[in-house]
């Protein structure tokens, strides 16, 4: 293909053809709280949408899911209540860790970071051992700030249809970032994760009835594009 793919034809064309009312998003079954969306979040790392919406049921069944809550907790109960989730051990901690930095310098409200620069935000999140680019750009999106999260199904779409030559996060997350505007962030990243896991899957994709295959390069190059 001689030219890359526009986002914004892209994102068009998902709005017509992904419906969002019957997918299951792990930080949904965590309500409208922030530091709960964000520990359904961590929970999501490395694992599918059941296990982690599973661990998290099971956690919020057995305590109130604030930053309180997740320090009076011992780390081996916090490890056994979301040990659904596989990696038990690093999300424990990791929540933990966001816990005490939550309640020591935010007064306990992780919306608080809403009040702060984007970028200032980032990387009061990333100084937390165990919080990621996509751990953080989710809870961020989520108060309104303007960052694109990427996960495998992004990247892979991404790359594929040839708007990105690789899956590097920087790389993808700009892609998109500069495209669109930031009011479509958040719905554009939930139609590209729906798609990814019904039609651009990872193994087998539907070709053939994706929206999008007359502009795709990984298509057009017939499943040899983007190996980055």
């Amino acid at each position: 293909m001689s030219s890359r793919p526009d986002p914004r034809e892209v994102y068009r064309r998902l709005r017509r053809a992904v419906k969002l009312r019957r997918q299951r998003f792990t930080t949904l079954e965590a309500g409208q709280d922030i530091f709960a969306k964000a520990v359904a979040t961590i929970l999501s790392q490395n694992t599918n949408d059941e296990n982690s919406i599973a661990a998290y049921q099971e956690l919020s069944r057995n305590l109130e899911v604030t930053p309180e809550s997740m320090l009076r907790i011992g780390l081996e109960e916090l490890e056994n209540l979301i040990r659904r989730a596989g990696l038990q051990r690093q999300k424990a901690r990791a929540i933990k860790n966001l816990a005490k930095k939550v309640v020591e310098e935010l007064d306990g409200d992780l919306a608080r970071l809403a009040e702060m620069d984007t970028e200032e935000a980032r990387e009061w999140l990333l100084g937390i051992e165990g919080i990621g680019k996509k751990t953080a750009d989710i809870i961020l999106i989520n108060l309104g700030h303007p960052t694109f999260p990427v996960d495998t199904h992004i990247s892979r779409i991404t790359c594929r249809l040839g708007i990105t030559d690789s899956r590097r996060y920087d790389e993808v997350s700009k892609a998109w970032i500069e495209a669109l505007d930031p009011s479509q962030y958040h719905d554009a990243h939930l139609r590209l994760i729906a798609f990814g896991r019904t039609v651009c899957t990872s193994r087998n994709p539907r070709c053939g009835d994706c929206v999008l295959n007359d502009i795709c390069r990984y298509y057009s190059e017939d499943g040899q594009g983007c190996k980055a």
